[in-house]
C-alpha cells in the first residue's frame, strides 16, 4: 500500500512509470499512463464561454488541485471500470481477463 498524499502520489506514479518503461514492463506502463491521464483530466477546469480575451495563452488557466480523496476516487473508479469489463466478459478465462486482473493488482498498490 502507498501512503497517499495528493501532491506526492502523481510524482510517485510518474517515477514508477519511468521505472516500468526502463524495465520494458508494458502492462505496468500502460496502466500507470492511463491512471496519470485520468488524474490530469480530473484536474482540468471546464472551459467557459466567458474567457473574453483572444490570442496566445488567453485560455490558459490553473488546474484544480486534487485532494488525496479525489485521487483515491479516481483510482477506485479505474478499478471499477476494469472490473466491469471483466464482468462483461463473463466466466470466460482468457489472457485478456488475466491482463485486466493484473491491472487491478497494479492499481490497488496505490490505494
Amino acid at each position: 500500500m502507498f501512503n497517499q498524499d495528493s501532491q506526492n502520489l502523481p510524482t510517485q506514479l510518474r517515477a514508477d512509470l519511468l521505472e516500468a518503461r526502463k524495465a520494458r514492463d508494458q502492462l505496468t506502463s500502460t496502466t500507470l499512463q492511463t491512471l496519470l491521464s485520468a488524474i490530469d483530466n480530473a484536474g482540468a477546469i471546464p472551459v467557459s464561454e466567458n474567457f473574453g480575451s483572444v490570442g496566445v495563452g488567453s485560455t490558459e488557466a490553473t488546474r484544480r488541485t486534487l485532494s488525496a480523496q479525489d485521487i483515491t476516487e479516481i483510482i477506485t473508479s479505474e478499478i471499477a471500470e476494469i472490473k466491469s469489463a471483466i464482468k462483461e466478459l463473463g466466466d470466460a478465462k482468457s489472457p485478456y481477463t488475466d491482463e485486466l486482473n493484473s491491472r487491478i493488482v497494479i492499481l490497488e498498490k496505490y490505494l
